[in-house]
Protein backbone atom coordinates (compact mmCIF):
# COMPACT_ATOMS: atom_id res chain seq x y z
CA UNK A 1 0.00 0.00 0.00
CA UNK A 2 1.69 3.39 -1.11
CA UNK A 3 1.30 6.10 1.57
CA UNK A 4 0.72 8.95 -1.13
CA UNK A 5 -2.59 7.26 -2.58
CA UNK A 6 -3.26 5.82 0.95
CA UNK A 7 -3.46 9.74 2.16
CA UNK A 8 -5.58 10.76 -1.20
CA UNK A 9 -8.05 8.36 -0.33
CA UNK A 10 -8.02 9.28 3.55
CA UNK A 11 -8.99 12.67 2.25
CA UNK A 12 -11.79 11.62 0.02
CA UNK A 13 -13.46 9.81 2.30
CA UNK A 14 -12.94 12.31 5.15
CA UNK A 15 -14.57 15.09 3.64
CA UNK A 16 -17.30 13.08 2.42
CA UNK A 17 -18.52 13.55 5.91
CA UNK A 18 -20.39 16.50 7.09
CA UNK A 19 -18.03 16.90 10.26
CA UNK A 20 -14.99 17.94 8.05
CA UNK A 21 -16.41 20.99 7.24
CA UNK A 22 -14.75 23.58 8.77
CA UNK A 23 -15.25 25.27 12.20
CA UNK A 24 -18.19 27.74 12.53
CA UNK A 25 -20.00 26.42 9.44
CA UNK A 26 -22.48 25.07 11.99
CA UNK A 27 -22.16 21.46 11.29
CA UNK A 28 -22.63 18.51 14.14
CA UNK A 29 -19.92 17.16 15.45
CA UNK A 30 -17.78 20.31 15.74
CA UNK A 31 -18.38 21.86 18.91
CA UNK A 32 -15.53 20.38 21.19
CA UNK A 33 -12.60 23.86 20.71
CA UNK A 34 -12.53 27.28 19.70
CA UNK A 35 -10.68 28.49 16.45
CA UNK A 36 -7.64 28.82 17.90
CA UNK A 37 -7.32 24.83 18.55
CA UNK A 38 -7.98 24.20 14.79
CA UNK A 39 -5.68 26.98 13.53
CA UNK A 40 -2.90 24.80 15.41
CA UNK A 41 -3.83 21.67 14.02
CA UNK A 42 -3.95 23.10 10.51
CA UNK A 43 -0.22 23.90 10.90
CA UNK A 44 0.57 20.49 11.39
CA UNK A 45 2.79 21.78 14.06
CA UNK A 46 2.00 20.76 17.65
CA UNK A 47 1.09 23.41 20.29
CA UNK A 48 1.56 21.65 23.27
CA UNK A 49 3.83 19.27 24.77
CA UNK A 50 5.40 17.95 28.54
CA UNK A 51 8.03 20.76 27.99
CA UNK A 52 6.02 23.56 26.21
CA UNK A 53 2.87 23.59 28.26
CA UNK A 54 -0.64 21.24 29.72
CA UNK A 55 -0.21 17.82 28.75
CA UNK A 56 -2.21 16.27 26.06
CA UNK A 57 -5.32 14.33 26.74
CA UNK A 58 -4.50 10.47 26.89
CA UNK A 59 -4.95 9.36 23.79
CA UNK A 60 -2.94 11.97 22.24
CA UNK A 61 -0.31 11.58 24.17
CA UNK A 62 -0.45 8.20 23.95
CA UNK A 63 -0.22 8.40 20.03
CA UNK A 64 2.44 11.09 20.31
CA UNK A 65 4.90 8.67 21.79
CA UNK A 66 3.74 5.77 19.82
CA UNK A 67 4.96 7.39 16.52
CA UNK A 68 8.17 9.05 18.35
CA UNK A 69 10.25 6.19 16.87
CA UNK A 70 8.58 6.37 13.30
CA UNK A 71 11.00 7.19 10.07
CA UNK A 72 8.89 9.09 8.44
CA UNK A 73 12.31 10.43 5.74
CA UNK A 74 12.67 6.78 3.96
CA UNK A 75 10.53 5.83 1.47
CA UNK A 76 8.14 2.17 2.15
CA UNK A 77 6.34 0.50 -0.05
CA UNK A 78 3.68 -2.07 0.92
CA UNK A 79 3.56 -5.52 -0.79
CA UNK A 80 1.13 -7.87 1.38
CA UNK A 81 2.07 -9.45 4.41
CA UNK A 82 3.14 -12.63 3.02
CA UNK A 83 6.49 -10.67 1.42
CA UNK A 84 9.58 -10.70 3.46
CA UNK A 85 11.76 -8.82 1.75
CA UNK A 86 15.49 -9.31 1.64
CA UNK A 87 17.68 -7.01 4.38
CA UNK A 88 20.15 -4.66 3.74
CA UNK A 89 21.45 -1.07 4.02
CA UNK A 90 23.41 -1.69 0.65
CA UNK A 91 21.09 0.14 -1.56
CA UNK A 92 19.95 3.61 -3.12
CA UNK A 93 17.04 5.52 -2.18
CA UNK A 94 13.75 4.39 -4.89
CA UNK A 95 10.32 5.56 -5.32
CA UNK A 96 7.78 4.44 -3.82
CA UNK A 97 5.33 5.42 -6.40
CA UNK A 98 6.88 3.06 -9.08
CA UNK A 99 4.58 -0.06 -10.00
CA UNK A 100 6.00 -3.11 -7.65
CA UNK A 101 6.20 -6.38 -9.03
CA UNK A 102 6.70 -9.58 -6.84
CA UNK A 103 7.93 -12.50 -8.14
CA UNK A 104 7.71 -15.77 -6.46
CA UNK A 105 7.29 -19.27 -7.24
CA UNK A 106 3.45 -18.90 -7.14
CA UNK A 107 2.95 -16.29 -9.15
CA UNK A 108 3.97 -12.63 -10.51
CA UNK A 109 1.89 -10.29 -8.98
CA UNK A 110 2.02 -6.13 -10.11
CA UNK A 111 0.88 -3.86 -7.70
CA UNK A 112 -0.74 -6.82 -5.63
CA UNK A 113 -2.67 -8.44 -8.67
CA UNK A 114 -1.68 -11.59 -10.67
CA UNK A 115 0.23 -11.07 -13.63
CA UNK A 116 1.57 -13.53 -16.63
CA UNK A 117 5.06 -11.87 -17.85
CA UNK A 118 3.45 -11.22 -21.00
CA UNK A 119 0.89 -9.00 -19.63
CA UNK A 120 3.33 -6.97 -16.93
CA UNK A 121 4.05 -4.20 -19.78
CA UNK A 122 0.54 -3.55 -19.94
CA UNK A 123 -0.14 -3.57 -16.24
CA UNK A 124 2.90 -0.86 -15.46
CA UNK A 125 0.42 1.61 -17.66
CA UNK A 126 3.52 3.60 -19.17
CA UNK A 127 5.97 3.46 -16.15
CA UNK A 128 9.67 2.88 -16.64
CA UNK A 129 11.04 2.24 -13.47
CA UNK A 130 9.59 -0.37 -11.21
CA UNK A 131 10.44 -2.16 -8.12
CA UNK A 132 11.46 -6.09 -8.03
CA UNK A 133 10.29 -8.01 -4.92
CA UNK A 134 11.69 -11.07 -4.38
CA UNK A 135 11.14 -12.41 -0.85
CA UNK A 136 14.09 -13.13 1.43
CA UNK A 137 13.83 -16.90 1.07
CA UNK A 138 12.19 -17.28 -1.86
CA UNK A 139 14.66 -19.76 -4.26
CA UNK A 140 12.81 -19.50 -7.35
CA UNK A 141 14.77 -16.49 -8.54
CA UNK A 142 15.53 -17.67 -12.01
CA UNK A 143 12.15 -16.39 -13.30
CA UNK A 144 13.85 -12.95 -12.66
CA UNK A 145 15.22 -13.51 -15.80
CA UNK A 146 11.85 -14.25 -17.74
CA UNK A 147 10.42 -11.33 -15.79
CA UNK A 148 13.40 -8.83 -17.55
CA UNK A 149 13.19 -10.10 -20.41
CA UNK A 150 9.19 -9.51 -20.44
CA UNK A 151 9.72 -5.63 -19.26
CA UNK A 152 11.95 -4.70 -21.92
CA UNK A 153 15.30 -3.07 -22.03
CA UNK A 154 13.12 0.40 -21.29
CA UNK A 155 12.46 -0.50 -18.19
CA UNK A 156 14.69 0.06 -15.14
CA UNK A 157 14.41 -2.63 -12.41
CA UNK A 158 14.76 -2.08 -8.84
CA UNK A 159 15.89 -4.79 -6.38
CA UNK A 160 14.40 -4.23 -3.31
CA UNK A 161 15.37 -4.72 0.32
CA UNK A 162 14.13 -3.53 3.46
CA UNK A 163 16.73 -1.51 6.00
CA UNK A 164 17.46 -3.76 8.68
CA UNK A 165 16.15 -3.28 12.13
CA UNK A 166 13.20 -0.85 11.33
CA UNK A 167 10.18 -0.43 12.91
CA UNK A 168 7.37 -2.11 11.27
CA UNK A 169 3.53 -1.45 12.80
CA UNK A 170 1.57 -4.61 13.02
CA UNK A 171 -2.23 -4.55 10.71
CA UNK A 172 -4.59 -3.13 13.58
CA UNK A 173 -7.56 -5.33 14.52
CA UNK A 174 -10.52 -5.87 13.38
CA UNK A 175 -9.26 -5.20 9.53
CA UNK A 176 -8.94 -8.10 7.51
CA UNK A 177 -6.64 -7.63 4.40
CA UNK A 178 -5.68 -11.08 3.22
CA UNK A 179 -6.00 -11.70 -0.84
CA UNK A 180 -6.72 -8.11 -0.95
CA UNK A 181 -5.12 -5.79 -3.94
CA UNK A 182 -3.55 -2.32 -2.82
CA UNK A 183 -6.15 -0.96 -4.12
CA UNK A 184 -8.75 -2.66 -1.77
CA UNK A 185 -6.20 -2.95 0.94
CA UNK A 186 -5.79 1.09 1.20
CA UNK A 187 -9.89 1.82 0.51
CA UNK A 188 -10.13 -0.89 4.13
CA UNK A 189 -7.73 1.28 5.74
CA UNK A 190 -9.10 4.78 4.94
CA UNK A 191 -12.54 3.74 6.05
CA UNK A 192 -11.42 2.71 8.90
CA UNK A 193 -9.37 5.95 9.66
CA UNK A 194 -12.54 7.67 8.63
CA UNK A 195 -15.02 6.24 11.24
CA UNK A 196 -11.95 6.42 13.81
CA UNK A 197 -11.67 10.11 13.80
CA UNK A 198 -15.53 10.73 12.61
CA UNK A 199 -16.46 13.04 15.36
CA UNK A 200 -12.91 15.20 15.43
CA UNK A 201 -13.36 17.87 12.84
CA UNK A 202 -9.47 18.89 13.74
CA UNK A 203 -8.22 15.68 12.95
CA UNK A 204 -10.53 15.39 9.33
CA UNK A 205 -9.06 19.10 8.96
CA UNK A 206 -5.55 17.99 8.79
CA UNK A 207 -6.15 14.89 6.68
CA UNK A 208 -7.90 17.11 4.34
CA UNK A 209 -4.99 19.96 4.23
CA UNK A 210 -2.42 16.98 3.11
CA UNK A 211 -3.51 17.30 -0.79
CA UNK A 212 -1.22 20.87 -0.52
CA UNK A 213 1.95 18.95 0.99
CA UNK A 214 4.43 17.76 -0.99
CA UNK A 215 4.10 13.66 -0.70
CA UNK A 216 7.60 13.33 0.91
CA UNK A 217 6.13 15.23 4.02
CA UNK A 218 2.82 14.16 4.07
CA UNK A 219 4.06 11.30 6.69
CA UNK A 220 5.53 14.30 8.99
CA UNK A 221 2.90 15.90 8.65
CA UNK A 222 0.45 13.17 9.96
CA UNK A 223 3.22 12.03 12.20
CA UNK A 224 3.37 16.23 14.36
CA UNK A 225 -0.15 17.33 13.40
CA UNK A 226 -2.24 14.31 14.58
CA UNK A 227 -1.16 13.96 18.22
CA UNK A 228 -2.10 17.73 18.31
CA UNK A 229 -5.15 17.66 16.42
CA UNK A 230 -7.07 14.63 18.26
CA UNK A 231 -5.85 16.80 21.49
CA UNK A 232 -7.77 19.81 20.27
CA UNK A 233 -11.41 17.69 20.06
CA UNK A 234 -10.46 16.64 23.59
CA UNK A 235 -9.89 13.07 22.08
CA UNK A 236 -12.99 12.10 20.85
CA UNK A 237 -12.02 9.61 18.55
CA UNK A 238 -11.96 5.95 18.47
CA UNK A 239 -10.06 4.03 20.71
CA UNK A 240 -8.36 2.27 17.81
CA UNK A 241 -7.25 5.46 16.22
CA UNK A 242 -3.12 5.02 17.87
CA UNK A 243 -3.51 1.68 15.88
CA UNK A 244 -4.58 2.92 12.59
CA UNK A 245 -2.88 6.05 12.83
CA UNK A 246 0.53 3.80 13.70
CA UNK A 247 -0.11 1.47 10.76
CA UNK A 248 -0.92 4.42 8.14
CA UNK A 249 3.01 5.34 8.71
CA UNK A 250 4.81 2.49 9.15
CA UNK A 251 2.83 -0.32 8.60
CA UNK A 252 5.32 -1.27 5.41
CA UNK A 253 8.49 -1.12 5.61
CA UNK A 254 11.47 1.31 4.47
CA UNK A 255 13.37 -0.32 1.68
CA UNK A 256 16.27 1.00 -0.50
CA UNK A 257 17.08 -0.73 -4.00
CA UNK A 258 20.05 -1.86 -6.65
CA UNK A 259 19.40 -1.57 -10.02
CA UNK A 260 19.04 -4.78 -11.67
CA UNK A 261 20.25 -4.47 -15.37
CA UNK A 262 21.50 -7.21 -17.87
CA UNK A 263 24.20 -6.98 -19.94
CA UNK A 264 25.98 -9.50 -23.18
CA UNK A 265 29.34 -7.66 -22.20
CA UNK A 266 31.84 -10.70 -21.42
CA UNK A 267 33.63 -8.76 -19.03
CA UNK A 268 30.07 -7.88 -16.83
CA UNK A 269 29.83 -9.39 -14.00
CA UNK A 270 28.46 -13.05 -14.00
CA UNK A 271 25.85 -14.10 -11.06
CA UNK A 272 25.02 -17.93 -11.15
CA UNK A 273 21.26 -18.05 -9.50
CA UNK A 274 21.49 -21.92 -8.50
CA UNK A 275 21.02 -22.30 -5.07
CA UNK A 276 20.66 -18.23 -4.51
CA UNK A 277 17.28 -16.94 -2.71
CA UNK A 278 16.18 -13.75 -2.61
CA UNK A 279 18.35 -12.40 -0.01
CA UNK A 280 21.46 -13.71 -1.70
CA UNK A 281 20.55 -12.95 -5.51
CA UNK A 282 20.37 -9.03 -3.39
CA UNK A 283 23.79 -9.76 -1.94
CA UNK A 284 25.46 -10.79 -4.99
CA UNK A 285 24.34 -7.61 -7.16
CA UNK A 286 26.22 -4.18 -7.87
CA UNK A 287 25.58 -1.66 -5.39
CA UNK A 288 26.47 0.70 -8.26
CA UNK A 289 23.89 -0.79 -10.47
CA UNK A 290 26.63 -2.71 -13.26
CA UNK A 291 24.72 -4.83 -15.54
CA UNK A 292 25.40 -7.80 -14.68
CA UNK A 293 24.63 -11.89 -16.69
CA UNK A 294 22.52 -14.41 -14.69
CA UNK A 295 23.44 -17.46 -15.26
CA UNK A 296 21.27 -20.48 -14.88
Amino acid sequence: MRLAALLSLVVLVACDSPSAAPEGAGKAGNSAKPASSATAAGSAKPSTSAAEGPKLCDKADKLQKRLADVDTKSQRVGLGADITLPESKDGAPISSMWPAVVVTTKDIRVNGQPAKPAELKDKLNGQSRVLLAIPKGEEAVGRVSEVLAALGPDVEAYLVASIPGSKREPLPKGIDMADKGQSERAMLLAQALSKAIGDCAEAKKLFSQLASDEPAGRSESVKKGMPTAINACSCKVTDDTEDLIAFLLAGDPPVVGKKLSLSKDKDAKAIPLKGLDGQKLYDALPADGSPVKLEK
